[in-house]
């Protein structure tokens, strides 16, 4: 079987190949290049995002599905003891949507 490619072919396959090849490998490095702490902060900045954003289904899908999660917040009045845990994803998503019922933005100290 012979096979014959154009040099104009060959040439335009080989370029092709290469442009995929190296956007492969940027793509590649982008992704290696991501210290852990510069996920933890992109991480940190979507859940602040979809909190100023009042977005309760992205906060429910980042908060740690655990009973063991805990989130530990000021409470609405002084006489609830001005701070306290809330434990279990469910009770921490609703706690955090109670907290969309109110009017606020916060802003982080990176």
């Amino acid at each position: 079987m012979n096979l014959k490619i154009s040099t104009g072919a060959a040439s335009a396959s080989v370029a092709l190949l290469l442009v995929f090849t190296s956007q492969l490998r940027a793509t590649e490095s982008a992704h290696q290049a991501m210290t852990p702490d510069a996920e933890i902060r992109a991480l940190y900045k979507q859940l602040i995002d979809a909190e100023n954003a009042h977005d309760l289904a992205t906060v429910r899908r980042m908060v740690w599905k655990s009973p063991s999660a805990l989130f530990v917040a000021k409470t609405k009045t002084p006489a609830e003891g001005n701070w306290a845990g809330f434990w279990g994803a469910e009770t921490v998503v609703d706690h955090i949507g109670e907290l969309f019922q109110g009017t606020f933005l916060m802003t982080p100290d990176l």
